[in-house]
């Protein structure tokens, strides 16, 4: 777009409005190869079309013509450019752009394939049809044929890669052109030509495949092939899915043709790509994509079908065969989606009985019996007169199956028939049918329906609803379970609760407001769950919790003899729990029993073999007496009580003649922790506060001032 305006000086500030747009478009450059057009848009940029003229005067009319978007070989919509050679009065082009072919030996290659109309059955041209490959070095003046096909050539309908050496044309610009004619005679051939992939490059060292194809595709492989345009042995292959842009990356490296595809996902759409390997880094482009999707899988119970969707996953329809035949021509019916019995437009299937020519079918996917122990079929049916709520009749040799194959449609078993004598509600009814004959085998199910050779006045709408293929419901009941706490009333208990039959999923509620199947950490007591199915049903269960083992010990203690004598003794016995036991004392030791033991308090935490321990038994030894009083003329000495708790010691001393006197209370690291004198004394009654002294060993010296003796007693503090 151009636009104008005036300027009349003034530093662009008289300026006129501007006059526009104009618009005009650039003619098309010349191209330098590589140059790759995939007919993905039609026309292609700077590709032109003429309606009229023979190569010998090349083409008329350019800017429309016949040929137009399709799918390759009739596979899809679009990807290639498609024309139709039916008549007598085609003449019609289709022109490349313009290439300078300097700087190399270029080729020129395209896929080509050829069809029945509208169809991928294979043929051949009519007597006098002819499609030429064409090329000009003197920008369309004149034209000279690279190939010509005629009713002698063998175009495959699957398509062919064909390849041009472009060395005679060095240094040139060209144009190609694609020409279609249907000749004089009126043959009667209808065929489609296709063109696709249409490159110019120099020729590659690993040449690119072509014809790559899906087979055998099941619900989780496939097999593809191609065809080697080179001298490659291995190829890459990639799978993504339908319409996902591919990565570049292989999935599958270095393989061979064909290559089995695994591990696919049923009912679901792939794209592949393939190119050839042809090692050292030296690879072709990839080939694609080439479209497939997988078969549909068996399905397991609990399978379910409620017509809600507007296609039915792997359902399929047939509108011809009889019990005899089984169902044919599948793919299309007159079954269709609908209200349930005329309420609404969607939610059910219906088909309509009215005439003398139906004989439809309705057919189930496939269902995986083998690994069930029990299995029903069950779904809701519905009569009325035709689009109304009504109810109706079937006519006198109208006729509704459902039936049954356990042999991949070979053979058909009635599972129940309707006709004109058996009523089918016009609200609904539910039906349930047991399938214990059919348990272990994969099964398919059909509804067939039959309007008799009788052109009967009834004219009935029949539905079905929610179909499901299930294990027969059992009454809701459950169990519970659990463990004991593993030591006395701690929180180790567990209890688990199990339902059976009933509706899955379940759903548990503990009297501790626990929501789990199974709840843990408990102290000894009862507990209950409430579970609920999915219909709503409910059942109670309830586990007590024990406690569990309590390990205690007990025992006897010996004191020292004589002071300092060091040969006090703990004879200590476990008990409850679970033998073998371990020992853990405060002085480090870790056998049951003690000895060689000075004065003191120990306390000892006895394990049983489960981790459950003891509360913590304590033991005092007493120190012995002095064999020799170490102060002279010492009648009487008592030092009570000990062991002594957080109160006061009492020490009360008599002697034969007066004494002078000094009493120490010092640690067991030798501090002085208090001291009283006496003067002149024969009798000594005196307290010492232990409260604010931690548990330990304490010794009580009494020093005689005078002559220096001692005498020293041990205090246990506990």
């Amino acid at each position: 777009d151009v636009y104008v305006r005036a300027d009349c000086g003034g530093d662009d500030t008289d300026v006129s409005l501007y006059a526009g747009p104009i618009t005009f478009v650039t003619e098309c450059d010349v191209y330098a190869p590589p140059y790759l057009e995939s007919f993905e848009d039609f026309v292609p940029e700077c590709w032109a079309e003429a309606s009229s003229g023979l190569p010998a005067e090349g083409p008329m009319e350019i800017g429309a013509g016949s040929w137009a978007a399709d799918g390759f070989g009739n596979v899809g919509n679009s990807g290639a450019a498609r024309i139709n050679i039916y008549s007598d009065f085609l003449e019609d082009w289709l022109l490349s752009p313009t290439f300078n072919l300097a700087g190399g030996n270029f080729q020129a290659e395209f896929d080509l394939a050829l069809t029945q109309f509208a169809n991928t059955n294979p043929s051949v041209l009519g007597s006098d049809d002819e499609v030429q490959f064409l090329i000009s070095v003197d920008n369309g003046a004149s034209w000279t044929a690279i190939q010509t096909w005629t009713a002698a050539d063998n175009i495959p309908a699957e398509g062919q890669k064909l390849i041009y050496d472009l060395t005679a044309y060095a240094d040139m610009n060209v144009k190609f052109a694609f020409f279609g004619t249907s000749g004089s005679v009126v043959d009667p051939e209808d065929n489609d030509i296709f063109v696709d992939n249409f490159y110019v490059r120099l020729p590659p060292t690993c040449v690119e495949v072509s014809g790559v194809a899906v087979t055998e595709v099941t619900s989780s492989s496939a097999v593809v092939s191609w065809t080697e345009n080179g001298d490659a042995t291995l190829y890459d292959v990639e799978i993504v899915a339908a319409g996902e842009m591919p990565t570049g990356t292989p999935t599958s490296a270095e393989v061979s043709n064909p290559l089995s595809l695994t591990d696919l996902t049923a009912v679901t759409s792939y794209d592949v790509y393939v190119r050839a390997n042809c090692g050292a880094g030296d690879v072709s482009i990839f080939v694609g994509p080439i479209s497939f999707t997988t078969a549909c899988d068996s399905y397991l119970p609990d399978y379910i079908e409620d017509f809600t969707a507007g296609e039915i996953e792997c359902w399929d329809e047939a509108n011809s065969g009889d019990l005899s035949t089984g169902p044919m021509e599948l793919g299309g019916g007159s079954w269709a989606q609908d209200g349930f019995a005329n309420d609404g437009n969607v939610d059910a299937y219906r088909i309509n009985i009215y005439s003398t020519f139906l004989s439809d079918w309705l057919l189930t996917p496939t269902i995986d019996l083998t690994a069930s122990a029990a299995a029903q079929v069950e779904f809701d049916i519905a009569l009325t007169n035709f689009a109304t709520t009504d109810p109706g009749t079937l006519g006198s040799d109208d006729r509704i199956y459902f039936l049954v194959t356990a042999d991949n449609g070979v053979t058909w078993a009635n599972l129940d028939l309707w006709g004109s004598t058996t009523p089918v509600s016009n609200t609904g009814e539910h039906k349930v049918y047991d399938l214990a004959a059919y348990v272990g085998s994969e099964v398919r199910f059909a509804f067939y329906a039959n309007d008799g050779e009788v052109n009967d006045a009834e004219d009935v709408d029949f539905f079905i609803d929610n179909f499901e293929v299930n294990a027969p419901v059992v009454p809701l009941t459950a169990t519970a379970t659990g463990t004991a706490a593993v030591c006395g009333d701690e929180a180790t208990g567990s209890a688990s609760a199990t339902a059976e039959g009933g509706m899955s999923p379940y759903s548990y509620v503990w009297s501790n407001g626990e929501e789990t199947q199974e709840i843990t950490s408990l102290v000894p007591g009862t507990y209950s769950c409430v579970i609920t199915d999915a219909a709503e049903n409910a059942v109670t269960v309830e586990y007590s919790v024990a406690a569990g083992a309590v390990v205690t010990g007990a025992g006897t203690s010996t004191d020292e003899t004589t002071l300092g004598s060091n040969d006090g003794a703990i004879d200590y016995t476990p008990a409850g729990g679970t033998a073998p036991y371990s020992f853990d004392w405060d002085n480090g030791s870790d056998t049951e029993d003690l000895t060689g033991l000075a004065p003191g308090v120990y306390c000892v935490i006895s394990t049983d073999s489960n981790g459950c321990s003891s509360e913590e038994s304590c033991f005092t030894i007493v120190e012995g007496t002095s064999a020799v009083n170490q102060i002279t003329d010492l009648t009487k000495l008592m030092v009570a009580p000990n062991p002594v708790g957080n109160q006061s010691v009492n020490l009360n001393a008599s002697f034969a003649s007066a004494k002078n006197l000094t009493i120490s209370l010092i640690s067991s690291t030798g501090q002085v922790l208090q001291t009283v004198s006496f003067a002149a004394t024969q009798e000594v009654n005196t307290q010492f506060d232990m409260s604010k002294y931690p548990a330990s060993l304490y010794v009580l010296r009494l020093t005689d001032t005078d002559t220096q003796d001692v005498l020293v007693r041990r205090v246990v503090k506990k």
